[in-house]
């Protein structure tokens, strides 16, 4: 873990861009004297990325441990504990990152175009929501590119659908596969969710995609740093 981040104070993993992440919030929080209901909204959202990435990694370091240590009953029930942690605070660390951008938008636009007014509204946002707001309202910023890009992103639909398919499902049933040609060649436990969608339990099955997440996310805060130096002033 890295330094801890003025915004929070918790400690956030190294390959984390705190820097920009706590610019943001300053260059925000510098804009609004008056704190306001869409402030606290887009505090909470901002807070929450940084601690379910956090908690996303825990889950991928705890998960791989898990698979190189002996290949017992207790240890499947860690392994299903940490899967379902990692797709769940991974995702939401996407998604309160777009509802943080959300509450950005309604800061600078007023509740016209980005309604977040009562409860109803909060909970139909979700990142193709911000991505199609911030496409209508500032088509030409890079940050709008970069959200759409995500959303139409093969790594994100694959996210989405092993969280849905986990948060309906009490843990994965397994299948070893044997290359009988080969004689006993081992293959890695695997459960396929649904037709062309598999999970292979190893440890890359965090760990890549843990890197894509992490690139993904720090790409865009880059990004929502430059934008927020432009239109909060």
């Amino acid at each position: 873990m890295a330094n801890p981040t003025s915004t929070s104070g918790i400690l956030v993993p190294e390959d984390f861009d705190h820097v920009s992440y706590d610019s943001i919030n300053t260059r925000i929080a510098s804009s609004h004297n008056q704190p306001s209901v869409e402030w606290h909204q887009f505090v909470a959202a901002w807070k929450a990325v940084l601690f379910r990435y956090r908690e996303c990694t825990e889950h991928s370091e705890t998960f791989i441990h898990a698979i190189r240590a002996e290949h017992t009953f207790e240890n499947k029930y860690v392994q299903d504990r940490e899967l379902f942690g990692f797709f769940v605070s991974g995702l939401s660390a996407i998604e309160s990152f777009h509802y943080a951008l959300f509450a950005v938008g309604t800061l600078l636009r007023g509740n016209g175009d980005f309604r977040i007014v009562n409860e109803k509204e909060r909970r139909l946002i979700n990142p193709e929501l911000t991505a199609e707001k911030y496409q209508a309202i500032f088509p030409a910023e890079n940050l709008t590119q970069l959200m759409n890009e995500l959303v139409h992103s093969s790594e994100y639909a694959n996210w989405s659908s092993i969280r849905n398919f986990l948060i309906h499902r009490a843990a994965f049933s397994r299948t070893v596969f044997l290359n009988v040609n080969a004689g006993t060649q081992y293959q890695p436990p695997q459960q396929e969710i649904r037709q062309g969608l598999i999970i292979v339990f190893e440890e890359n099955t965090t760990a890549a995609r843990r890197k894509w997440l992490s690139d993904t996310l720090n790409l865009l805060i880059a990004e929502t740093s430059r934008f927020v130096d432009v239109h909060f002033t």
